[in-house]
């Protein structure tokens, strides 16, 4: 029996090593983790797929800059899958992705997907030397990215640079049925690089079958949302919610509505912009939680029509407003979800109905479908009740590694 497990020390930065249960006196994996490992988790791009065929005139994308259905993003995204095939994309290659919210970014990301690749987020507010390393460490085959921003990008990224929006005349030449690849829920989706604050940032190897998995559990916890639901593109892309936020939406039938980039740094508007989206599902780190309850609470108005906020990277605090404003809002609910880039999400803790009865400090709650959580000591045996130890997270939910950096991933993913 096999799987794979993962440790961290807190409350220091994530560290993992790749496992193999054995018949030796390992931990079985749970019955859920069991079913898990023998269930089929298609690539995301298929799960997207196979809703565009039950939906296809649905809205997929609402942004300033204009809409898509969903079978019009499918079409779009597999022109580009083409265009990049053509160029000598496929299987294992590493896109680079600096392209500003729109429409076409979403296309975008599912084109790599369907060329067989895997996207690398490129923040351009980052320093050149970091968009270097990060560039040059994930050994780019190509950077998609705006006009606007191609003369920049050409200073540190030594990888052929396109502008998706001049390339645009070409791309639509091409056909936009689905393509063909042998992609696997064991190849890459996506490079997202850790913070480097404790050290040189390492590029997380995301897997589909990981995120397969996270939007399948998603899908089934949300299903208190109305039918087609509003969620907000809130998250940089370099920010691994974001996979969340546009996958969980766009293989559920929901719409992604994106906003102008201003928006994250200006907690009022942002406030009248759910109101006027009509949005119904959030995703939100802490502290833009906070910010959003302190306009909130200058605010009458309120977003009724949403159901859910979802929290992750951050420890979840239950201020003062941040209470004040789920009373005013007593028909939405509040999900503190928690895991390290490694990870991605790996437990989650739906708060109670009421939130006057809210702790100040939340718990991080069980592990999601496919995921072990167990709190070891120095010899990987289990901790008493209340003491503290180490947290090991295994399952479907863990990343392939560091790309790249074997030794470094040998270190990290435990036994």
């Amino acid at each position: 029996m096999s799987g794979n497990r993962a440790n961290r020390e807190l409350p220091d930065e994530t560290h993992y090593r790749e496992n193999m249960y054995n018949d030796e006196g390992q931990t079985e994996p749970s019955p859920h983790l069991r079913a898990a490992a023998t269930a089929n988790f298609p690539c995301v791009h298929h799960l997207f797929e196979a809703q565009v065929l039950r939906s296809p005139k649905a809205l997929a994308v609402d942004s300033p800059q204009g809409m898509l259905t969903y079978e019009e993003l499918n079409y779009q995204a597999n022109q580009i899958a083409r265009y990049l095939n053509a160029r000598g994309i496929g299987r294992n290659s590493v896109v680079g992705l600096s392209i500003n919210r729109s429409p076409q970014l979403i296309a975008a990301i599912y084109g790599v997907l369907k060329a067989g690749a895997a996207y690398a987020p490129l923040d351009l507010t980052y320093p050149p030397e970091r968009l270097t390393f990060m560039a040059q460490s994930a050994r780019l085959e190509l950077l998609l990215t705006d006009r606007s921003q191609l003369s920049a990008a050409k200073c540190w990224s030594e990888a052929d640079c396109v502008a998706v929006d001049e390339a645009w005349p070409e791309i639509t030449q091409l056909r936009g049925e689905n393509p063909g690849n042998a992609s696997s829920g064991a190849d890459l989706i996506y490079v997202i690089y850790t913070s480097g604050s404790t050290g040189r940032p390492k590029g997380v190897a995301m897997v589909h079958q990981a995120i397969s998995n996270l939007v399948q559990w998603q899908t089934r916890r949300s299903r208190s949302l109305p039918y087609p639901a509003r969620t907000l593109q809130f998250a940089s892309l370099s920010f691994d919610v974001s996979a969340q936020e546009i996958f969980a939406t766009t293989c559920s039938g929901g719409t992604l509505v994106l906003m102008d980039e201003g928006l994250r740094y200006d907690s009022p508007s942002l406030w009248s912009y759910l109101i006027k989206q009509q949005i119904h599902r959030l995703f939100l780190p802490f502290i833009a939680l906070q910010q959003l309850a302190e306009a909130a609470n200058e605010s009458t108005q309120l977003p009724m029509t949403l159901r859910e906020v979802i929290t992750a990277g951050e420890q979840l605090q239950i201020t003062p407003l941040v209470r004040a404003l789920f009373l005013r809002l007593p028909g939405t609910s509040l999900d503190n979800q928690y895991g390290p880039s490694e990870t991605h999400v790996a437990s989650a803790h739906l708060l109670p109905a009421d939130a006057a009865s809210w702790e100040s400090l939340p718990p991080i709650g069980e592990a999601i479908d496919g995921t072990e959580l167990h709190l070891l000591d120095s010899q990987n045996q289990p901790v008493p009740e209340g003491q503290p130890g180490e947290l090991f997270i295994g399952g479907i939910c863990l990343a392939q590694g560091y790309l790249h950096q074997p030794e470094l991933t040998a270190q990290r993913f435990v036994s």
